[in-house]
């Protein structure tokens, strides 16, 4: 498992230089961001692709209330 931080400007070109196989698209692939409003466009543009894309549902700031307290949120 590995993270990589893409902004949404450009996602499409370097996913494609990052993960060029089909078998790399069809592994799922978590999408987050600060609200979880990018992460969702993020993953409209993967699914175009073929790629297992899923939204981490309200970013990170719902991670930190949610998940882990010590989450820093900037």
């Amino acid at each position: 498992m590995r993270a990589t931080d893409i902004p949404l400007a450009g996602l499409l070109e370097r996913w494609r230089a990052a993960r060029p196989t089909a078998a790399d698209a069809a592994a799922p692939v978590a999408v987050i961001c600060r609200r979880g409003n990018d992460s969702q466009v993020a993953v409209l543009q993967l699914r175009q692709l073929g790629v297992a894309a899923v939204d981490v549902v309200g970013g990170y700031e719902a991670w930190a209330a949610e998940v882990d307290p010590d989450f820093p949120v900037y």
